[in-house]
Formats: C-alpha cells, structure tokens, sequence
C-alpha cells in the first residue's frame, strides 16, 4: 500500500507539473483555430481572384523575367557610358546619351533611324496586313474548321515559342556556314552571303524574323 500511495503522488506531482503545459497547449490550439477560420474566410471572398492569380503567376513571371527586367536594364543601360567590355560606368551627367541622340552629334543617329523606322513599317505592314488577310481567307474561304484552325495556329504558332529558342532556331537557319538559308542562296546564285552581317540582306531578314 505505500509503494501505490508513492506512486499515486508522484503521478499527482507529475500532472501538477504538466498542468501549465495542458493549458499553454489549448491556448496555442485556440490561436491555431481561429487563425484557420480567418483564412478559410479570406479564401471564401477572395477564392476566385487567388484562383486565378495563382493560375496566370506562371504568365506573369515570364513575362516580368523576360521583359520587365530587360527593358528596366534597358532604361539603366542607357543612362551609362557602357561600350564592349560591359564596363557599367555612369554618365556625367546622367542623360548625355540622350543629349547626344536629339542634337544629332553621333554620325550614326540618321542610319539607326532609317533602319527603326524600316523595320516598325515593314514589320507592321506584314503582321497587320497577313492577319488581315489570314482572318478574312480562314473565316470565309476555308469551308472546313478544323483546316482553318491548323492555318491559324501554324500563324500562331512562332508567337507562342520562347524567344529563345526562336532567336536560336532563327540563327541556325541563318547560319553563314551551315544553316539551310545558306545552302539555298547558294543555289539560287547569291553566292557566299552572310544573311546576318551582310546588307541588304541582314535587313530582309531581321523583317521576316
């Protein structure tokens, strides 16, 4: 009988000690709760915008990645004396490029201009008007959907690829060694034509490209 009634105290002592620790549980239990409950409402009225800003993140990410960030470096870039060797080193003062670019001092601020604005306008004209006329012809020639859709999305269809992986198969293609555009000039008699670094051709094709 005295070993139980030892053994009763010091189960007794043993609960008294975790008595403080039952309640700090409940506690702790209780904040957890209600913390649930407030975001279970937050997801009720917000579940439809989270829904859908979790589902275009991807998109968005992408898109701050590949032009956000590029063009802020851009706008910093432009701001820096930066040459060849990368070297990032401020202007004095700060917006000398653009001093230089709107009083006409660089030689080479006629050409830049006339290459910008043949590139905009013949891009704009073959984007805008094959559209067009790819629109009209799918819509009301093409008798057949599912071949209308195969021609759109062949259209679509470089404007869904990674610009990457675009630039590169672009580059392949254009390659003055070995890429196909290369080979073909060569048959049609253009001879040795570097379709990158050689005008008129390097224009042609930054155009189509």
């Amino acid at each position: 009988m005295g070993s139980l009634g030892s053994l009763e105290r010091y189960f007794e002592a043993i609960m008294s000690y975790l008595a403080p620790l039952k309640s700090a549980l409940a506690y702790l239990l209780l904040i957890l709760g209600t913390l649930l409950r407030k975001l279970l409402g937050i997801l009720r009225r917000y579940g439809r915008f989270i829904f859908i800003a979790f589902f275009l993140s991807p998109f968005l990410v992408s898109l701050i990645l590949v032009y956000a960030v590029p063009s802020a470096l851009c706008a910093l870039m432009s701001l820096t004396d930066m040459g060849l060797k990368f070297e990032f080193t401020w202007c004095r003062p700060l917006w000398r490029n653009y001093e230089v670019i709107f009083s006409g001092a660089d030689p080479r601020i006629e050409e830049v201009t006339y290459v910008t604005i043949l590139y905009v306008g013949a891009t704009l004209l073959i984007n805008a008007g094959y559209a067009l006329i790819l629109g009209v012809f799918t819509a009301y020639m093409v008798k057949n959907e599912t071949l209308a859709t195969t021609i759109r999305l062949l259209w679509f269809l470089p404007r869904m690829t990674p610009v990457v992986i675009y630039a590169l198969l672009w580059l392949w293609f254009a390659d003055p060694h070995v890429g196909p555009l290369t080979i073909i000039s060569r048959w049609i008699g253009l001879g040795e034509v570097s379709w990158i670094l050689d005008r008129p051709y390097s224009q042609i094709l930054m155009i189509i490209v």
